[in-house]
């Protein structure tokens, strides 16, 4: 019976001296006021048994005088023989200088409580020579940055313009030099003359039939304000603003007006239509527009001599002639702009610096 006994307390020796493995250990046994120190606990357990450290609430005391700060981070590792040891490491600190006694901390495993040994933390002050006090000095005041990010934000971004304004610059500076236009085209219209105009307008009349519309109040309408605008253009008085009469008193002043009583019928007979409702027979409507053609036709400017002409230029040589004064001006405009923004922000740098 007796061996028996022996043997099943063998056993549990293992068992019993891992749950009593509590280390209680500190890193400083004296500290100043106001400092930290660190308190480890660390316990050693079989394999699934449950350990439970202790965990202080913020500010709360182990012992009176002596503060807990936090309580760190719980950290396992594992042993042999099938053991872990569990530890966590408290920072303590106090403001009262004295020696404390630190008591044991309760480790609960598998419900029970184990606790290591108690230790001792010493907190020291600092001698102050209150009879020089000359040897100290006040806290200095606050200092103002070297400088204020908001204070260069302005004058980074106007800097980053600038560079991109000066590399536009180089690049058009580049195309003009290799004589290559940016993928626009650009359409040239020709400018009619009086002559060309007046015609076209007349013309236009005449193919569409407008002559022999039953609408004839719009036909002399169109057809009136084409002559008006050549006889203004060509002759050089306001035809659009005057009447009858005063168009035609103006052209007989005029040495190379002609088919002046042909176009006085035919503006009487537009006043007609359009302000009276008066009916006008077809042919007499062919007859008005052939003397429009006719009159148009008669006081046409001469045109200059082929010596005198220029010679003309093909739609490619006009727009490569225009990509170059603008890409001319583009440049002078960037550069401009470009050297503005460097030189205001080297005043702005001058003046924080």
């Amino acid at each position: 019976m007796k061996k028996l006994l022996s043997i099943i307390l063998f056993s549990l020796l293992p068992v019993l001296s891992f749950a009593q493995s509590v280390k209680q250990e500190i890193d400083s046994v004296e500290i100043f006021i106001g400092c930290q120190a660190h308190l480890k606990v660390s316990v050693q357990a079989k394999k699934g048994q449950k350990v439970v450290m202790p965990v202080f609430k913020p500010s709360e005391y182990i012992t009176p005088g002596v503060e807990v700060l936090s309580n760190g981070e719980e950290k396992t590792e594992e042993l042999d023989n099938n053991t872990v040891e569990t530890s966590r490491e408290y920072t303590l600190t106090s403001f009262e200088d004295t020696l404390y006694y630190i008591p044991a901390v309760k480790v609960k495993v598998d419900g029970k409580d184990y606790q290591g040994s108690n230790l001792a933390l010493k907190v020291i002050t600092c001698e102050v020579d209150t009879l020089h006090p000359e040897m100290f000095f006040p806290p200095q005041d606050v200092q103002n940055p070297p400088f204020v990010l908001s204070e260069w934000t302005s004058i980074i971004y106007l800097g980053m313009v600038a560079l991109l304004l000066f590399l536009l610059a180089i690049y058009f500076y580049k195309r003009l030099k290799e004589n290559k236009p940016i993928n626009f085209k650009f359409s040239f219209r020709k400018k009619l003359t009086p002559y060309e105009q007046a015609m076209k307008d007349i013309t236009t009349l005449k193919n569409n039939g407008s002559s022999h519309s039953e609408n004839q109040k719009d036909y002399y309408s169109a057809l009136t304000d084409s002559l008006r605008n050549y006889i203004e253009a060509r002759f050089g008085f306001n035809a659009k603003e005057m009447i009858t009469s005063e168009i035609v008193e103006a052209l007989q002043k005029q040495d190379k007006a002609t088919m002046i009583n042909e176009l006085k019928q035919l503006f009487e007979t537009a006043d007609l239509v359009k302000f009276a409702k008066f009916e006008v027979p077809l042919n007499e409507n062919d007859m008005n527009l052939a003397n429009a053609l006719q009159f148009v036709t008669s006081t046409k400017p001469e045109e200059k001599k082929e010596e005198d002409k220029k010679p003309k230029k093909s739609a490619e040589e006009k727009q490569m002639i225009l990509w170059r004064r603008i890409y001319k001006a583009l440049i002078v405009t960037l550069v401009l702009i470009g050297s503005a923004l460097t030189v205001y922000c080297g005043w702005q740098l001058i003046n924080l610096i």
